[in-house]
């Protein structure tokens, strides 16, 4: 009699080494990490793989906002902002120096139309001019104005100097110059030594006992001097003492 034989369990399949079987944990996790991997195009063959368009992956927003701060603190250091924003303090400034101007315009033209501005006092060139006309009504007439001094300390050391009454004394007149020597007067030398230096030694030089002043505007003319020059040599000389003129 046959007996009933049962069949043998079959093997499961071998496990190719390097593969996994589809399906399994150990599959899915070898797919993942080949997505994972960048993917080398032949076209674009000398550039790296990870720098490759396709192997790009987008910032994460923690990423993104780390970026954005990094090049905005760059952005604030660079020289185009710092002189971006210095133009924008000065025209805030110039901004509010008009509005402060139009607001000190408007109340002053208030007081005018209510009459309180009869009792501010005057300044700058206002005040030079009250000064200067009442001088002039109290016969004492502004003769010059102080040294180093404008705006309102100006006006008052007019005002102190017309209210004592003091003027500043006339300048002396200068010593009249000599005149010219004629010109067929006689010139004697009285030195023995030449008393002048660089030029005026030279100039010096050419006096002779028994010349005239014309001859020696003359010479000194042809020695590279002027006439003006000659007639001061004579007149300085002869003061000194050095030659005679007769």
């Amino acid at each position: 009699m046959a007996t009933k034989t049962s069949k043998l369990p079959v093997p499961p399949p071998k496990q190719a080494i390097g593969k996994a079987v589809p399906g399994s944990k150990v599959d899915k996790a070898m797919r993942a990490e080949a997505a994972k991997a960048p993917v080398a195009d032949p076209k674009k063959n000398g550039i790296p793989p990870a720098l490759q368009v396709q192997n790009r992956k987008p910032l994460s927003p923690q990423a993104q906002a780390k970026v954005a701060a990094s090049m905005e603190a760059a952005r604030k250091a660079s020289p185009e902002a710092k002189q971006a924003a210095l133009r924008a303090d000065q025209k805030a400034a110039k901004a509010a120096e008009a509005k402060a101007k139009r607001v000190s315009a408007k109340e002053r033209k208030q007081a005018e139309e209510a009459g309180a501005t009869t009792a501010m006092p005057l300044s700058g060139k206002a005040a030079l001019r009250a000064i200067a006309s009442a001088a002039v009504a109290n016969g004492k007439p502004v003769q010059k104005i102080p040294a180093g001094l404008k705006g309102k300390a100006g006006a008052k050391a007019l005002a102190a100097t017309q209210a004592d009454g003091k003027a500043k004394a006339p300048r002396a007149p200068g010593k009249p110059r000599a005149p010219r020597f004629a010109e067929d007067q006689t010139i004697k030398v009285l030195v023995k030594d030449n008393p002048k230096k660089a030029g005026a030694a030279i100039r010096f030089a050419l006096y002779r006992n028994g010349m005239k002043v014309s001859e020696y505007v003359k010479a000194a003319m042809k020695a590279g001097a002027s006439e003006s020059y000659a007639n001061a040599d004579l007149r300085w000389d002869s003061s000194h003492g050095w030659i005679a003129i007769s």
